[in-house]
């Protein structure tokens, strides 16, 4: 299983090719960025396309990024992404095939490179599944589960401990019966990436999963406490410990 770090910042790249470089395999996740600030997003566009790794693009809704889809895929092809997440609606079967649907007839006259990954969406393990099987009947081969994050009350730190935000019942119980009944032959998790949660993962034949836990996940103190150059070191440090050291055995 492909683990895949979500970046909206520039300045991250630099792990990232002394990772790449060190012969660790990994995936990017990002938004597309619209900033009042050109000479930002064009720098965050340069660094993400010429990342040498799987780059997947995240369509930005609840982000607040708002774009057609004509848009988001020519921006796709901007930065050579190989993967592109279809708009969908959070816990909205119906409105999440409406999407996908729409997103089908402008693929139809756009040429692209990227493999478009359609986003399963529902309020429980039925309506997911059913959501998942009319997405796959469409034609789509790339398939994510997304809408699992929940909000933690309160202003609990994360850390690199206890799974959080992550419906966990409803988590196994859609990826095992999508698995079982569906088959599908490429399956990410969006939000959902944690060293604890891998090995369940790569039983159920999932292919990646993403989430912002390698950068906020590695340590129980708040990282400006430490400097840019004490949070990079301990960036560094827990990807290794919690995600690099299964790469003999993952790849």
């Amino acid at each position: 299983m492909l683990p895949v770090f979500v970046t909206s910042r520039t300045g991250e790249f630099r792990l990232f090719h002394q990772w790449w470089n060190e012969g660790f395999r990994f995936g990017l996740i990002t938004i597309p960025h619209k900033r009042p600030d050109p000479a930002v997003s064009l720098n965050h566009a340069h660094a993400f396309a010429h990342f040498p790794g799987p780059k997947y693009l995240d369509n930005g809704i609840f982000q607040g990024v708002r774009m057609e889809l004509d848009e988001l895929f020519c921006y796709a092809s901007t930065v050579k992404a190989n993967f592109v997440f279809i708009p969908d609606v959070f816990g909205d079967a119906g409105a999440t095939l409406a999407r996908a649907e729409e997103a089908l007839r402008v693929l139809k006259r756009c040429e692209n490179r990227f493999k478009p990954v359609v986003v399963a969406q529902g309020q429980n393990a039925d309506e997911y599944v059913y959501c998942a099987g009319e997405l796959l009947a469409m034609g789509y081969t790339h398939l994510a589960v997304g809408g699992l994050l929940r909000e933690v009350p309160g202003d609990e730190e994360v850390t690199a401990g206890p799974l959080r935000k992550i419906d966990e019942s409803l988590l196994w119980e859609v990826l095992r019966r999508v698995r079982k009944e569906l088959s599908p032959p490429w399956l990410h998790v969006l939000g959902a990436l944690h060293h604890e949660r891998v090995a369940r993962f790569e039983a159920l034949g999932v292919t990646s999963a993403d989430s912002k836990q390698w950068a906020r996940g590695y340590t129980h103190l708040p990282a400006y406490k430490h400097g840019l150059a004490g949070r990079v070191r301990l960036q560094d440090a827990y990807v290794r410990r919690f995600y690099f050291v299964r790469q003999g055995r993952l790849l």
